[in-house]
């Protein structure tokens, strides 16, 4: 959309060194944070018929000392930009308050954070105050521990949140589209996709 990006992100063993490397031919601006382990592959079957199958590999167990490398590698990134955005599930062996930490180091510095994630490191994040979170429908109503099937039930539900810590709510509703949640003001909005 327009806006420069970096990304932060741990590298290790033989498919980092080629996540990094096709990051630097894609001319992603990105800080590799070394860790020992080797970051995880997804792969996803295609099949002509459109069924996708998805093959998750389990990721490293990140040390202690790995993880505090990686929050430092973030805020001094942050330090120029004017947000931290927080995505994605968290490695294993990564605390589920990640995120708060992330959020309150942040804040500390006056850099905005959003966070983009679900289960127990989004609801960890809630308390410390992030200035955006982005759950899709199922997200949101897992964090907000009731159904989510109208768009009146995600204004609910993206208010709880809210009473949680967030300030502002943006949920991805797939074919419904999105909504967003902030102070006094709910939109919602859909586009039409001619060919999917």
């Amino acid at each position: 959309h327009g806006f420069p990006t970096r990304a932060v992100l741990p590298v290790g063993g033989p498919d980092g060194t080629r996540l990094a490397a096709m990051l630097d031919e894609a001319g992603i601006d990105h800080v590799s944070v070394p860790i020992a382990g080797n970051i995880r592959s997804n792969v996803s079957i295609l099949e002509p018929g459109g069924t996708v199958t998805k093959v998750n590999e389990p990721g490293p167990v990140l040390t202690p000392d790995e993880v505090e490398a990686l929050l430092e590698a973030a805020l001094k990134t942050a330090a120029q930009a004017s947000w931290l955005v927080g995505s994605g599930s968290l490695p294993n062996g990564t605390p589920d308050d990640l995120y708060t930490q992330l959020i309150r180091r942040a804040h500390d510095i006056g850099i905005p954070v959003a966070i983009d994630s679900s289960g127990p490191p989004l609801l960890a994040a809630l308390p410390a105050g992030p200035d955006l979170v982005k759950p899709n429908s199922h997200e949101l109503a897992e964090a907000a521990g009731t159904p989510v099937t109208t768009i009146g039930e995600a204004v609910d539900a993206a208010q709880h949140l809210r009473g949680m810590g967030a300030r502002t709510v943006l949920a991805s509703l797939g074919v419904d589209g999105a909504l967003l949640v902030e102070n006094d003001e709910v939109l919602h909005a859909e586009v039409i996709v001619d060919n999917p």
